[in-house]
C-alpha cells in the first residue's frame, strides 16, 4: 500500500505524525502498513530529508518500556527477509537516508529505515515489506497511476482534496494528518468504493 505526498502537501507537516505511523506502527509488521512512499519530484529532496530525520529519532526497543516507539521484528525469518528486500534494493541502485542494518541491541530489533532513489524495478517496490523499511520514489508524472488497496495521501487541510493532481482511484483514501488506529478509535475511509 502506497503511501502519496504532493506539492500541495506542507514540507513543514510532511510527513505527518500519521505518515510515520502508516509505516512503522508495529515495526512495519500489520496488514495496514505503507509499503512504498510515492513523492512528486519537486518536494522529493526536501520531503526525503525531513522524512529521514524523522525516522531516525524513533525510539527502538522493548514495548514494555516507556517512549519506545518501534519494537522487535517476529522472527528470524523476518529479520533476514528485510536485509534481502535491503540488499535488492542496493544493487538495483538504492541508497540509505537512514537505518538499514540490525539493531546494535541485538535480536530481532531492525533499525527504522528509509531508502532513497527506490525503482519499481526493486522488491520493495513490488513485496509486501513486512518490517520498517520505508522506500521513496521519485514521481516525476502529474497524475499518478492506479494504485491497490488503501492510498494515503499527505496533506494538512481536507480541501486541499478537491486539487489534487487527477483522479484518485482506489478503493479507500485516508489523509494521513489524522489517519491511524488507536484503541477506541474507529477509524473512516474518505472515499470507499468497496
Amino acid at each position: 500500500m502506497p503511501l502519496s505526498s504532493c506539492s500541495m502537501t506542507p514540507i513543514s507537516t510532511a510527513p505527518s505524525k500519521g505518515g510515520l505511523l502508516s509505516k512503522f506502527r508495529n515495526a512495519g509488521q500489520t496488514c495496514v502498513c505503507t509499503n512504498r512512499i510515492i513523492v512528486q519530484s519537486g518536494i522529493h529532496d526536501a520531503f526525503i530529508d525531513r522524512f529521514a530525520s524523522k525516522v531516525s529519532r524513533l525510539r527502538v526497543g522493548s514495548g514494555t518500556e516507556p517512549g519506545v516507539e518501534q519494537g522487535p521484528l517476529i522472527d528470524e525469518h523476518a529479520v533476514r527477509k528485510v536485509e534481502e528486500l535491503l540488499q535488492d534494493a542496493t544493487t538495483k541502485g538504492a541508497t540509505g537516508a537512514t537505518g538499514g542494518h540490525r539493531y546494535s541491541m541485538g535480536g530481532l530489533f531492525f533499525e527504522s529505515t528509509v531508502v532513497r532513489d527506490a525503482s519499481v524495478e526493486m522488491r520493495v517496490m513490488k513485496e509486501e515489506i513486512f518490517g520498517p523499511v520505508a522506500p521513496v520514489f521519485r514521481s516525476r508524472k502529474k497524475k499518478q497511476s492506479r494504485l491497490p488497496m488503501i492510498r494515503n495521501l499527505g496533506w494538512q487541510d481536507i480541501s486541499t482534496l478537491k486539487t489534487w493532481p487527477g483522479p484518485i482511484v482506489s478503493p479507500n483514501v485516508w489523509n494521513t494528518a489524522w489517519w491511524g488506529s488507536r484503541p477506541g478509535r474507529r477509524d473512516t475511509a474518505l472515499r470507499n468504493a468497496g
